[in-house]
């Protein structure tokens, strides 16, 4: 019952795993595309290095090294390997908790950083082609027009805003998105913390059963030894009381044997 119970184990969290490098590869794949298609990153001079495609690219193959670890650690039953994947585990939990509290804490300074990063691109959106396509691929999803309206563009709006002369700023339409699709976001990261919480306690538990099954193991063969040994003293005391009653009824006879 202990081994079927300990592969079962072992086969669900290879199956957890899987599922989290799934969500890493996607999650590397989706910033990948935005590197290549959708660098919004660029908009934001002050910070270069650490646009919306690269934060993904990293996550995603943090994600998929983690659960790769978790994935071998399950199935070659590897003490080093799952130790190393709880470990990684545990960390990015805290990161992720301390990344909310953060973004709770520091959201009006973030919005300040946002707000001055869109005004500094639209200065730059006839000079640089990148500022350039990443304001019209803004404009033309979102269907708004600069950053609080068309008045952000002196040199009046550009063919991606629409025509409407009273249409919304782009930075009021894209709280908005962000809030209306809130839900979602918060049901995948929930979900990928799921995984995660779930993958570190089938990973404890595997630990605990095989810790107890090689304990189980150590003390049958002890059980085993202390058995063989208590058989041998058995004999040997059986041999000794043979050779006693043997010596015994010699002597006898012997003593017979004197008085005829």
């Amino acid at each position: 019952m202990g081994m079927s119970s300990l592969k079962l184990l072992k086969y669900v969290l290879f199956f957890f795993n899987l599922l989290f490098w799934i969500c890493g590869c996607c999650i590397l794949g989706f910033g990948i595309y935005l590197l290549i298609h959708n660098n919004f990153g660029v908009l934001f001079h002050n910070l270069p290095s650490l646009t919306l495609g690269n934060v993904f690219v990293i996550v995603g193959s943090i994600i998929m090294v983690v659960a790769f670890l978790g994935c071998m650690g399950s199935i070659k039953e590897n003490k080093c390997l799952l130790m190393s994947f709880f470990i990684l585990l545990l960390i990015i939990l805290l990161a992720e908790v301390i990344l909310a509290i953060l973004l709770f804490v520091y959201e009006q300074k973030l919005n300040e950083y946002v707000a001055k990063g869109l005004t500094d691109s639209i200065h730059r959106y006839h000079s640089d082609n990148s500022t350039k396509a990443a304001w019209d691929s803004i404009q033309s999803f979102l269907q708004c027009c600069g950053i609080n309206g068309t008045s952000d563009w002196t040199s009046g709006p550009p063919a991606s805003c629409p025509s409407d002369p009273n249409v919304e700023g782009c930075y009021a339409k894209a709280r908005l998105w962000f809030h209306s699709n809130f839900l979602y976001i918060g049901i995948i990261t929930i979900c990928v913390c799921v995984i995660e919480r779930t993958n570190q306690t089938k990973s404890i538990t595997k630990k605990k059963k095989k810790k107890k099954k090689k304990k189980e193991e150590v003390q049958t063969e002890r059980e085993k030894e202390e058995r063989i040994l208590k058989n041998k003293f058995q004999a040997l005391k059986k041999v000794i009381a043979d050779g006693k009653s043997e010596t015994q009824e010699g002597s006898k006879r012997r003593e017979e044997e004197i008085h005829k």
